[in-house]
Parts: structure tokens; sequence; C-alpha cells
């Protein structure tokens, strides 16, 4: 439950902070946080037996885990199209920062990562490579870095003068140590996680 505080409480601040609707660009932020801090960490939060589901069956978690990162991935492409249009209207040049750079590789990463899990849910051609457990946990691992990378970016736009000419003193140093206290919350969740065996399907497509 901690981290679904964290999460909420660090993208409702910045959606705060940005105003919404106020400009085109106030939604690039709004957007990104969401995305990444709310439904990416909630979508991986979606398996921890101490998290917001409780002691739901595995078909929920599964089903909660694939509208959040549905979510995350459309949130994260209005986000994207909220920075890309604001800077065709005022003829600036697209991807020229280290933020702007890897923003837009995280985002690739987001919809690769996303289009792999359906791979995990239906593991009938990649177990006869390697068993379900491991691809299980590469899957997760490959969220977390996914996640890391993520955080990079949004420290970056916390860093941006943008932000630092609207949020100062305290306030600030808590939006830089939010994002990492989140990734510090997963790498618990999956790391401590017990491997799980090879469901049914994925025997039969054996």
């Amino acid at each position: 439950m901690l981290s679904l505080i964290v999460s909420v409480a660090f993208a409702g601040f910045v959606a705060y902070v940005s105003e919404p609707g106020s400009s085109l660009f106030s939604w690039h932020p709004t957007l990104m946080s969401f995305a990444f801090a709310v439904f990416v960490v909630q979508a991986i939060g979606a398996f921890n037996p101490n998290g917001f589901l409780g002691s739901a069956s595995r078909n929920t978690r599964v089903t909660f885990h694939f509208l959040l990162m549905f979510c995350g991935v459309v949130s994260a492409l209005l986000g994207y199209a909220a920075i890309y249009y604001t800077k065709e209207k005022f003829e600036k040049p697209h991807l020229t920062t280290p933020h702007g750079q890897l923003g837009f590789g995280v985002i690739i990463y987001l919809v690769v990562q996303s289009l792999a899990g359906i791979n995990v849910s239906y593991p009938q051609l990649a177990t006869k490579l390697v068993s379900y457990g491991l691809l299980r946990r590469m899957h997760g691992f490959s969220g977390l870095f996914l996640f890391l990378l993520s955080s990079l970016v949004m420290l970056g736009g916390i860093n941006s003068d943008w932000f630092k000419e609207r949020v100062t003193g305290i306030a600030w140093y808590m939006c830089v140590v939010a994002p990492f206290l989140l990734l510090a919350l997963l790498l618990k969740q999956v790391l401590l996680k017990k491997p799980t065996s090879k469901p049914a399907d994925a025997k039969k497509a054996k």
C-alpha cells in the first residue's frame, strides 16, 4: 500500500504543479507522471500479495496488470504527443536533450515490454526455449529496468528549469526521492518473490 500512496501523491503533486489544461505542454508532465509513477508501478504491484489487491486470485491480478499497463501505454503516448505538438507549434527541435532522448527510448521500451507481457500470458511458443518460471522472471526484471530508466527520465524533468521555477525547498527534494522510493519497493517485491512453476497451458505446449 505504501507504493500506492507514494505513486498517487507524487503524480497528483506533479499534476497540481502542471495545471493540466492550462496549456498543451501542461499535459506532458501530468500524463507522463501518471503513466510511469502510477500505472506502471501499480501494474507491477498487482502481483504483490501485500498490495492493493490483497488476496485476489492470480487471474484477477493478471487482469489488473493488463489494464494498468494498457492505461500506462496510452497515457505515455498521449504525454509524448503533448510535448511533440508543443515543439511543433513553437518550431523547436525534437530530442535535443538527454531527458527527451532517454524519454523517447523509454516509451519504445514500454511498448515492447507490454507486448512481451502477452507472451507471458500465452507462453506456448516461448516455453519451447525457456522454462515458464524463467520467462516470468525475465519479464519481471525487464519491468524493473524499465522503471529504473523511467525514474531517470522523471529525475530529468524534476531537475528542469520549468519544474524548479515552480517547486523549491523540501517539496523538490521529496519529488526527487519519490521515484527511487518506488523503485526500491518494486525491487523488494520482485527480488523476494518465490519462483512460480509452469502453468498447465505451458505444459501442454511442450
